[in-house]
């Protein structure tokens, strides 16, 4: 009786061993497909969304926007002269340097706020605001850079930022997402034209001012 009680014992330890290297197995397999859904839509060297993912959350945002008739800025950053940083200092100090911009970015937004890497230096953040707000807080990212240098192996870079923006304000407008950039994009020629580590923001094509 005795040697049966320890058999069965031996048995029901040896199914939870088998049940827990079996759920373990499964939280890593969720684990890797997690972590392949986010290497799939995020930026290998910022974490940020990449170009395709933050153009798909532009067509969420304009929805959105459509179905609660409220304004979406739509604005593109870009660092000034960087490649003055990667040919003066080479590209692992121009890597630090996107992660550093990234930080900053993201400090200077708001939690609900969207922002993904569109190119090599440039940046699409999309704010869910009126222009006033809009504004401020592309000012915000704007002195996130300018007030305080970057500090890479002891060389303090003064790193700046240009932006363009434009305001999508439903139901009136139609623009599609590919207008807006379009225009965003033009905003931002102008503020590289106007000297750099400024904002020009493009009014919406009709006389509307939310």
């Amino acid at each position: 009786n005795a040697e049966l009680q320890a058999r069965l014992q031996a048995r029901l330890q040896a199914r939870l061993q088998v049940g827990r290297r079996m759920l373990t197995l499964q939280q890593e397999l969720l684990g890797a497909k997690d972590a392949l859904a986010f290497q799939a839509t995020h930026d290998a060297l910022t974490g940020l969304l990449n170009r395709g993912a933050v153009m798909q959350m532009l067509e969420k945002e304009m929805a959105r926007a459509i179905r609660q008739s409220q304004p979406l800025c739509v604005g593109l950053c870009d660092i000034d002269y960087f490649k003055r940083i990667n040919d003066a200092h080479g590209h692992p100090a121009g890597d630090a340097v996107l992660q550093e911009v990234t930080k900053r970015i993201v400090g200077a937004l708001r939690p609900y706020d969207q922002v993904g890497r569109y190119g090599g230096e440039e940046f699409l953040i999309l704010l869910n605001a009126k222009k006033d707000q809009a504004q401020n807080l592309l000012e915000r990212i704007r002195r996130a850079m300018a007030d305080t240098p970057i500090v890479i192996e002891q060389a303090k870079l003064e790193v700046t930022i240009s932006c363009g923006a434009t305001l999508f304000v439903p139901p009136e407008d139609k623009r599609g997402g590919d207008a807006l950039l379009t225009i965003a994009d033009a905003a931002l020629y102008e503020s590289k034209a106007a000297g750099r580590n400024c904002t020009v923001f493009s009014p919406p094509p009709f006389d509307v001012h939310p």
